[in-house]
């Protein structure tokens, strides 16, 4: 590995960190994406590789990193666990650290005999709102694989509407819950919960998955 490309790695690394999402690489391998080196604008950048034509970026400057945003041809990604999940469950969320967010909380509660290694869904990533009507077609098609769609969508106009399409399209098809109901103790999304306070979102995703599956029974 080069010096730059050690460069970038550290300072992806230490940005993961200080978000809380520690196990990215190891969630992203498990269902099948990467991480690798991506040259936007003459300019080297880490990225998640959800497919041939759809990454997103990360750009190192200065010794630190941030999340830059979408290149290629924006689309759904899908973290299929569907075969050893139990509860037929997927998880809707609108971007990456909502998605590794829900991998990094449900692998503490295992730890903490507060969930089994069968409890651990599905997620659809929406990469962008503007997705939203292809994870209804892709929730159509699969309609045998899942009962109960979660929405982890973000606190705003946006995440709303999308909300609204969703259940529109599908309430008579899956039991929808939003999990965004106590808005993410007044956070915007659940990334952004989870990095300021995990204790707190630990026992938001405990509380409102409990109801959730109460209310399921």
């Amino acid at each position: 590995m080069s010096a730059g490309a050690a460069g970038l790695r550290f300072a992806y690394w230490a940005y993961l960190g200080y978000r809380g999402l520690t196990n990215t690489d190891r969630i992203l391998k498990r269902f099948g994406f990467d991480i690798g080196e991506v040259t936007i604008s003459n300019h080297k950048n880490l990225a998640i590789k959800f497919s041939d034509e759809h990454f997103i970026y990360f750009n190192a400057t200065a010794g630190a990193t941030k999340f830059k945003g979408v290149a290629g041809k924006s689309d759904i990604a899908i973290f299929d666990n569907s075969k050893n999940c139990s509860t037929k469950k997927l998880i809707i969320t609108e971007a990456w650290a909502d998605t590794i967010t829900y991998y990094e909380v449900i692998t503490i509660l295992i730890k903490k005999n507060q969930a089994t290694k069968e409890d651990v869904c599905s997620v659809l990533c929406l990469n962008s709102v503007s997705n939203t009507d292809k994870a209804i077609q892709y929730l159509l098609k699969n309609q045998s694989k899942y009962k109960y769609v979660e929405l982890w969508l973000d606190d705003d106009e946006a995440g709303h509407r999308a909300m609204k399409e969703i259940k529109d399209a599908l309430h008579d098809k899956f039991f929808i819950q939003d999990f965004s109901l106590d808005g993410y103790g007044g956070y915007k999304d659940a990334a952004e919960f989870w990095e300021k306070d995990f204790v707190a979102f630990r026992n938001y995703y405990y509380k409102n998955t409990t109801n959730i599956n109460n209310t399921n029974n």
